[in-house]
């Protein structure tokens, strides 16, 4: 997601000294705890946040092959995956090779990290490679730790030109960690798994709201498969139910109240779910559905964000990006139902 950034103008006048803000070493450890915290939501951020890095690798595989962002010298074709291949949420009721329990595994089928990338990615707070353009979903360089913000320690598993990496990442007595626990040679192609153990103290209320939170989330996001949820937890998925959509509204007509709620109108951005608060927007552009769950669809960077990506920031962008949205979609239906009215 492309960010904008303010520039500021350093003028000195006369003696005039600016000091540049920093954080201090000291500190490091409480600020980065902040970030991970952000999350009002710990379990529901972990399956947006990962599963919409799962769904940018499988965008920016497709989008180079499509010569629409350019390769670096760490991509190699012959590595990648069929494009058919969907992203992938797997409930594991053990994993031996890593001595866990019951565990929520994140599968993509990307352009694959390697080991470098891994640790940009994982290590940086902050730092982001998607926070120059609208391709991609994520970009302020936070979601990708939101697993720390449920548990102390998950595990990355990177296969990347012929080389498996495993890392394990936890969080210590003063500051967060990713040790490389194996490197090896692979004849499997590309692809990303985040394992996130799931917390022993209660497990069935966790897998219980995982799968809930998947259930929430994950409305949109059409292609993604399920190995052993249903199995494993015993709690249904409900994949996406999309009635009709094209560029500017979703229309969903099964009213699961797990799912909706009571919400009717809503905002769809890239492919994540978020609810509107038609307080912030004019009342004369005010549209309900008669209880359908109705998304207005926006493309990633249309419409501003919080740093934890929960919900939409109601700056003027947003409000007006909204407003003339709204009203696109009431111009559209009254000459789509004119055309009707005219057949009758």
């Amino acid at each position: 997601m492309k960010i904008e950034r303010e520039h500021v103008v350093d003028e000195v006048i006369g003696d005039l000294k600016t000091n540049k803000f920093k954080i201090g070493e000291d500190s490091m450890g409480i600020i980065i705890d902040s970030l991970i915290n952000l999350y009002s939501d710990p379990i529901g951020s972990i399956i947006r946040e990962v599963t919409s890095n799962c769904y940018d690798a499988h965008r920016e595989k497709d989008l180079k092959l499509k010569y629409v962002i350019p390769m670096t010298s760490e991509d190699d074709p012959k590595w990648f995956h069929p494009t058919s291949r969907k992203p992938q949420i797997e409930f594991q009721e053990e994993n031996i090779l890593l001595g866990v329990g019951n565990a929520f595994l994140f599968r993509d089928f990307g352009v694959g990290l390697s080991k470098r990338r891994v640790e940009e990615i994982y290590t940086l707070f902050g730092n982001s490679t998607k926070r120059d353009d609208n391709n991609q979903i994520g970009g302020f360089g936070i979601g990708a730790k939101s697993p720390f913000s449920y548990t102390d320690t998950f595990y990355i598993i990177s296969n990347h030109n012929g080389k498996k990496f495993s890392y394990m990442l936890y969080r210590g007595n003063d500051a967060f960690h990713m040790d490389l626990l194996k490197t090896s040679d692979t004849t499997e192609l590309n692809s990303t798994e985040v394992i996130i153990p799931i917390n022993t103290e209660d497990s069935y209320r966790d897998i219980k709201n995982f799968v809930k939170a998947i259930n929430n989330q994950l409305t949109y996001f059409i292609g993604l498969e399920f190995i052993n949820i249903e199995e494993g937890s015993g709690r249904k998925i409900k994949s996406a139910l999309i009635d009709y959509e094209d560029d500017d509204v979703a229309i969903c007509v099964d009213k699961d109240a797990d799912r909706y709620s009571t919400e009717d109108i809503h905002l769809m951005v890239g492919r994540v779910r978020y609810p509107l608060n038609q307080e912030m927007v004019d009342s004369q552009v005010n549209w309900r559905s008669e209880n359908i769950p109705c998304a207005i669809k926006f493309e990633v960077g249309e419409l501003d964000l919080v740093p934890s990506r929960e919900a939409i920031r109601y700056t003027d962008k947003t409000k007006d990006a909204i407003k003339d949205k709204i009203l696109t979609i009431q111009k559209n239906m009254k000459i789509l139902c004119e055309k009707e009215l005219a057949n009758c």
